[in-house]
């Protein structure tokens, strides 16, 4: 079984995160990487590594 992999926006709390890599998932964690990325291209990165992005960022659903 291919487990899923996920992104996660700069709004999502860091103990999300460390359960997620906890439980053995691929986590990519925007904070430790750029901190001031665009929504479009957040989504544009997600897209491209085929991961699933976890946001609590309500202007997703526009660039959707």
């Amino acid at each position: 079984m291919v487990k899923p992999k996920f992104i996660a926006d700069v709004n999502v709390e860091k103990p999300i995160i460390d359960y997620l890599l906890l439980k053995g998932f691929d986590v990519k964690w925007i904070p430790d990487y750029q901190c001031e990325m665009l929504d479009r291209d957040l989504l544009k990165l997600a897209n491209k590594e085929n991961r699933i992005l976890i946001t609590n960022d309500k202007d997703f659903g526009e660039l959707i």
